[in-house]
């Protein structure tokens, strides 16, 4: 599962950041499952950043093994805040 959190720093004072949250991972998870996750992740950056639920999206997406290394391609270096560890 790879995670990118892109928010506007330029409305912090106002706490007007819209935050979007990208979550990619393999398919297999049920839609309860998702929506679990995805209410997790708005209600941590709710605590963390002081971010109003109206600001916030999430978003989820299913990529099949054999597309794996392409999809986190897509993913910059610079963006990415936490690998995997790789035993």
């Amino acid at each position: 599962m790879a995670l990118m959190f892109l928010n506007n720093k330029s409305s912090i004072q106002n706490k007007k950041i819209m935050p979007h949250i990208a979550v990619t991972m393999l398919p297999g998870r049920s839609h309860a499952a998702k929506q679990d996750l995805a209410e997790r992740l708005r209600d941590t950056l709710i605590d963390v950043l002081g971010v109003e639920p109206k600001y916030i999206s999430v978003s989820i997406e299913d990529v099949e093994m054999k597309d794996w290394k392409k999809s986190m391609e897509r993913v910059k270096d610079e963006f990415m805040i936490i690998n995997p560890q790789n035993d």
